[in-house]
């Protein structure tokens, strides 16, 4: 957008701007940081033991006047002389913010006084007070697009999901090889999170040395003791077929020699359906969780396979809590061209789907 300001000369007494803002949570976060302020009254995710409600810092709500006075009215090269502000209400995460400015007077050396209000719910006045400015004197024009955008990292999504699964009985599963200190952590947060019971398995020395660097307390963990990565997947997949674990998690070893059991015809826990890999990310400014699939198993997949890659990726979001997940297929190009299969599989696809045809039946489900 191309703002243009408005001189000294052009100024009169009543002039008014207004701009509207809504208070969301990165700004909390984004000021903290800026500011230093970290106190809790003003983080989103407050601690468990605070006994507050969560509002802006009033020097956010008071930057509100800065952005009005340097964007519109006088706007660009206008400069501060001084701000008086008294804040009557708090703004919370959610509100619209309503900021004013009135010209009030116009005084020798391009000097303006001008009015100034924030207002939030049901127009609750939260703030308000007088503005003392240096008020430019030749005309400007500038793009307020040019400004770099900011992301805050932050993993909402996963939180959620976190906490939908709090609620559910922890999964008893097998950690194939867990034998280096990042791979056992990870495992071990998740028991401590409640999401699994986790049985270890693979070559103890090295767990019990992985846990030592690791500072994991590995009192009350099964522990399955095999001697190598390969005999780790293989008794794993065991425990599952047995019934004794639910899940498996992959530790410190190679993706193939988890996959030479998995996917084994006798004894592997393959079943009606291709197997096949999702990741599951939490992607800064993006506000649903994004899924992409298949990253690590298929390398080569017909159409058969894809069939079947894209009904698993759709069931997974659909029980992270996607209601109805929308797909994209991905090619080297947007278009369907002959000379690449890839675009003709993604026609197919996408023709299935609008006719609502698998060419599979479901996996049995547990």
């Amino acid at each position: 957008m191309i703002r243009e300001n408005k001189t000294y000369a052009e100024i009169t007494v009543g002039d008014e701007a207004h701009q509207k803002r809504v208070l969301t949570a990165n700004d909390l976060y984004i000021f903290a940081h800026a500011s230093g302020n970290l106190n809790p009254m003003h983080m989103p995710e407050a601690p468990d033991d605070a006994a507050h409600e969560i509002v802006a810092p009033s020097m956010w709500v008071g930057a509100l006047v800065s952005s009005v006075l340097g964007n519109i009215l006088p706007g660009a090269g206008t400069l501060y002389k001084s701000q008086s502000l008294t804040f009557i209400n708090r703004a919370h995460v959610g509100d619209e913010l309503t900021v004013t400015v009135r010209v009030a007077e116009k005084r020798p050396g391009n000097v303006v006084i001008l009015e100034t209000r924030i207002s939030g719910r049901g127009n609750d006045v939260i703030a308000e007070g007088v503005a003392e400015v240096l008020a430019p004197i030749r005309k400007v024009r500038f793009d307020d697009e040019k400004l770099p955008k900011l992301l805050v990292q932050r993993h909402q999504h996963f939180d959620h999901l976190l906490e939908r699964a709090s609620h559910l009985e922890p999964l008893r599963t097998a950690v194939v090889a867990p034998e280096e200190p990042h791979a056992l952590k990870g495992a071990m947060l998740a028991a401590r999170r409640g999401i699994i019971i986790p049985i270890l398995v693979g070559n103890a020395g090295r767990i019990h040395r992985a846990a030592k660097a690791a500072e994991c307390d590995l009192n009350g963990v099964e522990i399955v003791d095999v001697e190598t990565s390969q005999q780790a997947a293989a008794e794993a997949v065991r425990l599952v077929n047995g019934g004794r674990a639910g899940a498996l998690m992959k530790g410190h070893l190679h993706t193939d020699e988890l996959m030479h059991e998995v996917v084994k015809k006798d004894g592997g826990l393959a079943r009606l359906r291709r197997l096949s890999h999702v990741f599951v990310m939490d992607v800064p400014g993006v506000n649903h969780l994004m899924l992409i699939s298949d990253a690590a198993i298929n390398i080569a997949p017909t159409l058969e396979d894809k069939v079947d890659i894209t009904q698993n990726a759709i069931d997974l979001a659909i029980a992270l809590g996607i209601e109805k997940p929308r797909v994209g297929v991905l090619s080297a190009v947007e278009t369907v061209t002959p000379k690449i299969p890839s675009t003709l599989d993604a026609a197919i696809l996408s023709k299935m789907a609008e006719r609502g045809h698998r060419l599979w039946p479901a996996a049995p489900r547990s």
